[in-house]
């Protein structure tokens, strides 16, 4: 079919009207099916743009008659559909979205037909664009009589969807919902202030009713589950038929009534709460309460809470229970297990918040640190808190010992024993008391290297290392000391060696020996560790007396000042016994070598006689001789055998026929004892108030004036690396420094301090 190009409008109006708009409207009226084909679409559109070239005029009465062709749609047809056929509920709301689909349709196909009056006519004339015209029409005559009515009815389709009830067409909801937004031209104000603001409303009375159903008829784990289900079925509803703006603010409504408001009640149910959930180790739950809260802020504190309290309890039953089997090494392993299982529920069901790290470091602050700890360790008559710390610090410092000993008795892989020092130097980091620790490791470790017995000097530097980067180098330099100590007494052994063959043509003793030279101020003071042991004036034998001589004049030569005490407590001898039936090799400790070389000279000698040869405490005789009479060993005879006194006799028991060829006698070496435990507890204290006084002094003489609560603050945070300050004792030491000058009190103001030294 051609077109004329000089048309009457009315002929060119018939043309675009039966060519075109008839056509739409009849496939409107057969439920949208059928179309129109390439070719009538032509014939409509060069119609249209010839009539708009032809006659300027007509540009305007075509403009005007699709106008009224949209209007009577609206008018003749949709609204009739809507209103006159006594439609109720939802069914009122399918028609509306049936007829609106129907009206795009018609309007889109118009816009491309009449696009020349849009891209000339509106631009020339400053008239509203063909949509704007369309929009504003449906608003007028259709959406402004039927929204009032149809909201509720959309808002009781949504929710029987929530309800789960079949026959919900959620595009119905989604094309009535996306009115709002089409009537203002995609401007969202209709959509927040009409439908979005009652939605959020109904939203939230909904959940608020289901939430308390819930609550009273679920599990703290069913709960979750549910309400994370929720949570993703709004989500889905908010991308099938709502506008994604709302997001933010119904995620929002629906946090605050499922998991914020009734939070209390959900993470302390009665026999299924969080604390439950860590007890029965629920952690598909625990990692779902994580995933829920975490997106809300301020409610992790509460859930903290709970996971420390739960730590806290479960450490101190367990650990009671490792403590009464009195065995260092089960309490110890108890612990590291305990905390890997802690960490565990940390990384992997709270992926290491902030927040629950923290948890966990709370609740080990007060198992380690807590008096209920010690309740079976009563025997040792220590007071107040420390007495935890006290048994903490030495059980962990004498497992240490055991990992680190050759003889320790816990044999692991290089990567299992790293690991084990790594969790170790973990829980080292929660003991306020770390000064007791160092001063019950700093001994044990003492012993390792002066006896070697240390299974790895690598491990012994890794473990300082870690010391070190926890407390600083001021902790760990007299560890760090020792280890180099050891290393320069290697140097030592060599250097002596090169001495005696400078200054002698023969080696002038017939036996190795080997000499740890110590500087005081690194070691523990055996002295004092040993105050019963004292053999410093031990008269030792002319061979051994010999070499003791040949060193120091060797150590002389290097350093003209420093002094050398012999520790002879501390040496071991290895020397070989021939018996009537065999040679056996024995190593024994300094005095007991003395003992049995005396015996060399006589074939018997009384006890007393030998103590006073010896030049040594009787009580450090008796300690000393006893494993050489032992019925384990019977290297002695004692005459009479039974009881103890100086006036028995003791001599060598040659008829000795032990099975073995190699035998390490016991030097009565004791385990820690109460003494020393009060020894040391003295000797940390005294080094407390001393580190007190010092940081006291620092700081005043920086500050010059200063407020004590400032300075007890500062005081507390420059040494809580080593311990916790308790603020009495730190009061004490002010008023020391005051008494001795070093500070003065202000006259106006009693919590001022000046410093005057």
């Amino acid at each position: 079919m051609a077109t004329d190009s000089n048309l009457e409008f009315e002929v060119g109006w018939k043309i675009i009207y039966d060519t075109g708009i008839k056509r739409l409207l009849e496939i409107i009226a057969d439920g949208m099916k059928g179309r129109i084909s390439n070719r009538e679409f032509v014939i409509i559109y060069t119609t249209v743009y010839n009539m708009c070239l032809q006659n300027k005029a007509y540009q305007h009465d075509l403009y005007e008659r699709f106008c009224a062709t949209i209007r009577n749609h609206l008018l003749n047809e949709c609204k009739p559909a809507i209103f006159d056929n006594d439609k109720h509920g939802e069914y009122i709301l399918i028609e509306l979205v049936t007829q609106y689909r129907s009206y795009k349709f018609l309007v889109k196909w118009l816009i491309q037909t009449f696009g020349y009056l849009d891209r000339q006519y509106v631009k020339r004339f400053h008239k509203s664009p063909l949509r704007k015209v369309a929009v504003k029409e449906f608003k007028e005559v259709i959406f402004s009589q039927v929204k009032s009515h149809c909201i509720p009815v959309a808002l009781q389709l949504i929710e029987r969807d929530r309800d789960l009830k079949s026959g919900v067409d959620r595009t119905v909801l989604r094309d009535f919902i996306s009115m709002f937004i089409d009537v203002k031209g995609g401007d969202l104000k209709t959509y927040k202030e009409d439908f979005e603001k009652v939605y959020l409303q109904e939203t939230t009375k909904f959940y608020l009713k289901r939430a308390q159903k819930m609550l009273h008829s679920m599990t703290c784990s069913q709960y979750l589950k549910a309400c994370e289900s929720i949570i993703e079925s709004e989500q889905q509803r908010e991308i099938d038929y709502l506008h994604h703006s709302t997001h933010t603010e119904l995620l929002k409504r629906l946090y605050a009534v499922l998991l914020v408001g009734p939070q209390l009640q959900i993470i302390n149910m009665p026999q299924n709460g969080v604390y439950q959930m860590i007890k029965l180790e629920d952690y598909v739950s625990l990692t779902l309460l994580y995933k829920l809260y975490s997106m809300v802020p301020n409610t992790l504190p509460k859930i903290c809470h709970i996971v420390s309290k739960r730590i806290q309890d479960e450490g101190i039953d367990k650990l009671q229970k490792a403590y009464e089997q009195k065995d260092t090494k089960v309490f110890v392993e108890t612990l590291i297990n305990l905390y890997e299982h802690h960490e565990k529920i940390i990384s992997q069901c709270f992926k290491n918040h902030a927040d629950f790290t923290k948890a966990l470091k709370d609740g080990y602050y007060v198992i380690l640190n807590t008096p209920t700890m010690a309740i079976s360790n009563t025997h040792h008559h220590h007071s107040g808190n420390n007495q935890v710390s006290h048994s903490i610090c030495e059980l962990l410092s004498t497992y240490i010992d055991f990992l680190m000993r050759v003889d320790g008795g816990i044999k692991l892989l290089e990567d299992e024993l790293y690991y084990r020092l790594d969790k170790l130097v973990k829980l080292f980091a929660y003991i306020h008391d770390k000064d007791i620790f160092l001063e019950f490791y700093r001994k044990q470790l003492a012993k390792r290297l002066l006896t070697s017995k240390s299974a790895s000097e690598h491990a012994e530097q890794t473990f300082i290392s870690q010391l070190k980067l926890r407390c600083g180098a001021q902790f760990t330099s007299k560890l760090e000391g020792m280890i180099k100590d050891i290393g320069r007494s290697r140097e030592h052994e060599l250097d002596f060696t090169r001495y005696l063959a400078k200054h002698k043509k023969s080696k002038p003793f017939q036996y190795e020996f080997e000499c740890k030279v110590l500087t005081s101020g690194f070691w523990p003071n055996f002295s004092k560790i040993n105050s019963g042991d004292n053999m410093r004036n031990l008269m030792l034998p002319r061979s051994m007396k010999k070499v003791v001589d040949y060193f120091e004049s060797y150590f002389k030569s290097l350093h003209q000042k420093r002094l050398l005490t012999w520790m002879h407590e501390l040496g071991t001898v290895e020397m070989i016994g021939h018996f009537t039936h065999k040679s056996v090799v024995l190593q024994v400790s300094t005095l007991q070598a003395c003992m049995l070389l005396i015996l060399n000279l006589v074939p018997s000698i009384k006890i007393a006689d030998m103590t006073k040869m010896l030049n040594v405490d009787a009580n450090v005789i008796k300690k000393q001789l006893k494993p050489l009479c032992s019925k384990k060993f019977q290297i002695l005879l004692k005459a009479p055998s039974k009881g103890y006194d100086v006036k028995h006799v003791v001599s060598m028991n040659m008829e000795w026929n032990p099975p073995n060829k190699r035998y390490r006698i016991p030097t009565g070496v004791h385990k820690v004892t109460h003494r020393e435990r009060q020894d040391n507890e003295q000797q940390v204290f005294g080094d407390r108030r001393l580190m007190m006084e010092a940081a006291l002094v620092r700081i005043m003489k920086t500050r010059k004036t200063y407020k004590q609560s400032l300075l007890i603050a500062d005081v507390t945070q420059q040494l809580m690396h080593r311990f916790k300050v308790d603020p009495a004792v730190l009061k004490d030491r002010i008023n020391d420094l005051i008494e001795r000058e070093y500070l003065s009190r202000d006259d106006n103001d009693h919590h001022l301090y000046h410093y005057i030294a």
